[in-house]
């Protein structure tokens, strides 16, 4: 079986006056054919959160509420890794610039079900 982790980042509006609105889209794939490589490396980042900030977490990592330095211990994990194709572990990232997106296309479904 394999196992696919998501996550995106930015917005998908496209109202550049307001502050809110992201210049960018970002989506992460990581895939394995294990979950415990995965799992492995993410416990081992809860394990070094405070346990006061953990009750907010609910077992669930998100980084963009955290520092750099747990998106860069969570790297680092995966790095430790070895050589990711040896654990069957890949990653795949798609980065869309919303301003350059077709006029026609600057729809919050339309854009999503391209991507």
């Amino acid at each position: 079986m394999a196992y696919i982790f998501m996550d995106e980042s930015g917005c998908l509006g496209f109202d550049f006056t307001k502050a809110i609105t992201s210049r960018y889209f970002v989506i992460t794939l990581l895939m394995a054919k294990n979950d415990n490589v995965i799992n492995k490396a993410v416990s081992k980042i809860f394990k070094s959160i405070p346990k006061n900030e953990l009750k907010v977490h609910c077992d669930t990592l998100h980084c963009y509420k955290k520092n750099d330095r747990t998106r860069i211990k969570l790297l680092a994990e995966l790095k430790g890794l070895k050589d990711l194709k040896d654990k069957d572990v890949s990653v795949m990232s798609i980065i869309l610039n919303k301003q350059k997106v077709f006029d026609y296309l600057q729809n919050e479904r339309r854009v999503y079900t391209i991507i």
